[in-house]
């Protein structure tokens, strides 16, 4: 394992329950590496032009990168490959924190997972221990709950946890995956692969570590990255505040969207920017294994919206797609709707960008409150808005629409609303 790979990929059949192990050889690591490059070599062997994204025959592919596990800032990285429920092509996802490494940790590259189980069910990775488990007592429950629920029956440490919420259940074709809460595998639909499979987690566990040849190197690269941050600026700000520490610098470069992209800046931006909101809802951060910068902030707040700290805070993608471009600068609103994004397991930059082709066109007057089950949303409507994350959640009424994504919705409220997506 020195080499910076195990060998090994954990192959997972769930419409027979078959678990197998392949070892592919030094040839196919020094082609692919690791992580979206495995993910795309499994699509193109094993699926075709025919092969449908919600179908047993889609395969999904975790796979860490060549480099994850190192104890070194920013390589802390794992992929979610698949065919896209959203657009039907190749699709693919990214985040960091401990998913990855432990995938390593555990002994495999990647985890390859076809088919679809006849019930409910999670797999459990513990080494060599690998078991497909029923999750039927999880079914419809949130991203917290379901978190809590397995770490209650599992144990807290040595563990990770990956898993789809109630939109990937129910088949939204925007729905993410979530890992340890606060990791978050947004768009291209991949919480939905996971739903259709019945799949609703990946649990793995590992108290082993990751092997790599040049041990002395990697520990004078870590001091390194640690002695340096303080000086860096922009891994600096990203210590300090994470990415909504940069939403002040991208307003004022025309890069925030605004009332549903009409605009690339918002007058009161640093209404969102972190630094203005870290002194009254920042919480604490969190980080990915062997990374100095730890960009991950948590806000919390009792009013005007309750918000826990469990579920990370809002990137600046979030703060702009659920903020900005809906014309709603107050963070809390923000925070709040990224919270019930998170809890769901829908990305927030779809959502927000359904949310705002909404809000204009019923400015517009192209979708009529007998559409939208009564309700005049618009711009600034923060109640509006976590309504119709909810319908969205729940696929009830004009949210069964909005679940699969832009070509529906504008097939429902007609090709005029097409310029507004």
């Amino acid at each position: 394992m020195s080499q910076g790979y195990t060998g090994t990929i954990l192959r997972v059949d769930l419409s027979n329950a078959k678990i197998e192990r392949q070892q592919p050889g030094d040839a196919f690591y020094r082609m692919y590496m690791g992580g979206s490059a495995i993910g795309t070599y499994f699509l193109l062997k094993e699926t075709d032009a025919d092969t449908a994204a919600l179908s047993p025959q889609n395969i999904v592919t975790i796979a860490p990168g060549l480099t994850t596990g190192a104890m070194i800032s920013g390589v802390s990285r794992c992929s979610v490959t698949a065919l896209s429920p959203a657009t039907g092509a190749v699709g693919d996802s990214q985040a960091g924190g401990k998913i990855g490494p432990m995938i390593k940790r555990a002994g495999y590259d990647a985890i390859a997972i076809t088919g679809k189980a006849q019930k409910p069910s999670y797999l459990l990775v513990d080494g060599d221990d690998v078991q497909i488990k029923d999750a039927a007592a999880l079914r419809d429950k949130t991203v917290l709950e379901v978190h809590d629920s397995l770490t209650q029956e599992l144990g807290s440490k040595n563990i990770s946890i990956l898993q789809c919420g109630p939109a990937g259940e129910k088949e939204v074709c925007f729905a993410c995956l979530m890992a340890d809460l606060n990791d978050a595998f947004g768009r291209t639909g991949m919480g939905a692969v996971f739903g259709n499979k019945n799949l609703r987690a990946v649990v793995v566990k590992s108290t082993e570590q990751v092997e790599f040849a040049d041990k002395e190197g990697l520990r004078t690269l870590t001091r390194l990255g640690a002695e340096r941050v303080k000086d860096a600026d922009f891994p600096a700000t990203l210590k300090q505040y994470g990415t909504p520490g940069v939403v002040g610098f991208q307003a004022q470069a025309g890069n925030l969207a605004t009332r549903n992209y009409a605009a690339s800046f918002h007058p009161d931006y640093l209404k969102l920017d972190g630094q203005s909101f870290e002194p009254d809802i920042g919480s604490r951060h969190t980080t990915c294994p062997g990374c100095a910068v730890g960009c991950r902030k948590t806000v919390k707040a009792e009013a005007p919206y309750k918000v826990t700290d469990r579920l990370g805070g809002p990137e600046f993608e979030t703060l702009g797609l659920l903020g900005s471009n809906l014309d709603i600068t107050d963070p809390v609103a923000v925070a709040k709707a990224n919270e019930l994004c998170n809890n769901f397991g829908i990305d927030t930059i779809t959502m927000g960008g359904l949310a705002a082709y909404v809000f204009e066109c019923m400015e517009k007057g192209l979708i009529t409150p007998e559409q939208m089950q009564g309700k005049q949303l618009g711009f600034g409507d923060v109640p509006g808005l976590l309504w119709l994350i909810e319908q969205v959640v729940s696929r009830k009424g004009v949210g069964d629409t909005l679940a699969q994504g832009f070509t529906a919705a504008i097939e429902h409220f007609g090709a005029e609303t097409a310029a507004y997506a």
